[in-house]
């Protein structure tokens, strides 16, 4: 109720030009809460929108990382067996490189003892040698 019609209204206006006001006061106290709580919803909702994309992007990088790690799992196994099969053929030729080596120590104990002999014979050639005229 306008003042003026309250004025015209007496003692009881009055109150209801009061609790008229009050009423007015809370109404727009009302719409306020109304519109913050509105936004907190809107900002709510935007952020849940945003929490779900990021964790859609943590999912795919994850997929990512599991794929690359299981890639090189698998790079790692081939090339420990590449070193193992190096390893064996490193020992291989290691094995043959030792009995190369012991096949020519025997071969040149044979030719130092077949030289001690051709050189005993020598001695002895000479000495028949000397012994024709």
């Amino acid at each position: 109720m306008p003042p003026v019609e309250a004025a015209r209204a007496g003692e009881a206006g009055v109150g209801f030009a009061v609790v008229a006001d009050e009423v007015r006061n809370l109404a727009r106290k009302s719409a306020e809460a109304s519109k913050n709580t509105q936004d907190i919803i809107d900002s709510s909702i935007q952020n849940i929108r945003e929490s779900t994309e990021l964790a859609i992007r943590s999912d795919e990088g994850f997929a990512m990382f599991v794929q690359v790690t299981d890639q090189l799992a698998d790079h790692l196994k081939a090339i420990g067996e590449s070193s193992e099969d190096q390893y064996l053929g490193v020992a291989e030729i290691e094995g043959g490189c030792g009995q190369h080596e012991h096949s020519h120590s025997v071969q040149c104990r044979q030719c130092r003892r077949n030289g001690y002999c051709l050189f005993g014979a020598l001695r002895h050639v000479r000495g028949y040698r000397s012994l024709c005229p």
